[in-house]
This record gives structure tokens, sequence and C-alpha cells, in this order.
């Protein structure tokens, strides 16, 4: 019985630090940024990113479900497997998009190593998640109001203006946090860590583009 009590508490306890954790991360980044120096493992950093995933997921999705009830096309079934795979996948993404970052890293000189890359990725993107639910919110309820045929162009509705909005503060959130924790572990520049963020991303996304244009031009059937 005791030890039963002991299991609570220590539970609690575990449930309570996590979220003074994120608490401090999402409003204090700059202070999360110093504190970091204390991570010495992948293991910590890796299941606080995937323990924030899955509550955020799972709140994202109930409200979703929610606010569209019989407009939701999307069954239980294949909510629980996007949420298995997307669980799955967590394990991994955090390491793929840390090496992204640390080519750019690399680019700008840096030479702390891939684990002072992988922590300020890493938790940043934890810090953009919670956007995720108001995003959420704002993209259902778009969904009903085009639905509905209550527009006729979703781009000018407030839900669509609000998701921009969103959008560009979380960018601006986890880019400060990042930019802080890139310079300071890392050793560089403000100005190479920002660069170094956005490097390899820039030179994807242009590649994208010309893959998309070269595809497009060779099926277009042209005129007789």
């Amino acid at each position: 019985m005791a030890k039963e009590r002991g299991n609570k508490v220590q539970g609690a306890k575990g449930i309570s630090g996590y979220f003074s954790k994120f608490s401090k991360l999402f409003f204090h980044p700059k202070k999360f940024a110093e504190s970091m120096n204390e991570e010495k493992d992948y293991q910590g950093i890796m299941f606080f990113y995937v323990k924030t995933y899955v509550w955020i997921t799972i709140l994202s999705t109930i409200i979703t479900a929610l606010i569209l009830r019989s407009n939701n096309p999307t069954s239980t079934g294949g909510m629980i497997l996007n949420l298995l795979s997307g669980l799955i996948f967590s394990f991994v993404t955090p390491f793929i998009f840390a090496g992204i970052i640390h080519l750019g890293v690399l680019i700008f000189g840096g030479k702390q190593g891939y684990f002072n890359t992988y922590k300020p990725s890493t938790y940043g993107a934890v810090l953009g998640m919670p956007y995720g639910i108001i995003t959420s919110i704002l993209s259902a309820a778009l969904i009903l109001r085009v639905g509905s045929s209550q527009i006729t162009d979703a781009y000018t509705s407030p839900e669509y203006i609000g998701l921009m909005i969103v959008f560009i503060i979380q960018i601006i959130h986890v880019f400060y946090f990042e930019i802080a924790a890139l310079a300071k572990y890392q050793k560089m520049t403000k100005m190479k860590a920002f660069l170094a963020l956005i490097i390899i991303p820039l030179a994807l996304l242009v590649l994208a583009v010309i893959f998309l244009v070269m595809f497009a031009g060779k099926t277009i059937t042209p005129l007789a």
C-alpha cells in the first residue's frame, strides 16, 4: 500500500515537473535556453518531445472532432491510425530536423557537435506545438464555414486570416528561441545562427519548386 502511494506521488511529481518545464519553455524561452546547459543526453529531450506531441495531438483531434461532428469525414479508426503513425515518427523526426539544421551550422562554422544543434532544434519544435491547438480550432471553423457556403472566398474569411496571424506568431516565437539557443551552444553570432536555420530548408524548397516546374512542364500537352 505504501509502495502504491509512493508510485502515485512520484507520478504526480513527474507530471508536475513536465508541465513546469513546458511552461518555462513556452513563456520564458530565453531563460529556458540558458538552463539547457544541464541537458546531457538525447533520451530525456526526445521523450519530452514525444510526450508533448502525444497530448497536443490528442487534444487537437478531440477539439476538431467536437467542432466538426457529423461534418467530419475522418473515422475514429482513421484518427487512431494517424495518431499511432505520428507517434512512431515522433521518435525519428527530431533527429532528422536537427540533422538538416546541423548542415547549416557546419556551413557557417559551428563546431560544437550535433548534440548542441539537437537541443535547440528539438525544444524549438516543442515550442511550436501548442499553436497546433489554435490552428486546429480555426481550421475546423473554416471547414464549417466553407461547407455551409457562408463565404465565396475562404482566403478573406476571419478564420483564414486568424490562421495566418497564428502562423506568423508561431514562427517568430520559435525562431526567437532557436536563434538564441543555437548561437549560445554553437558559439556563433545570432546572424549566423539565423542563416544556419534557414539555408538548408530554403535550398530544399528551391529544389522542390524546380522539380515541380520541370514535372509540370513535361505533363502539359502542347496545343496543336
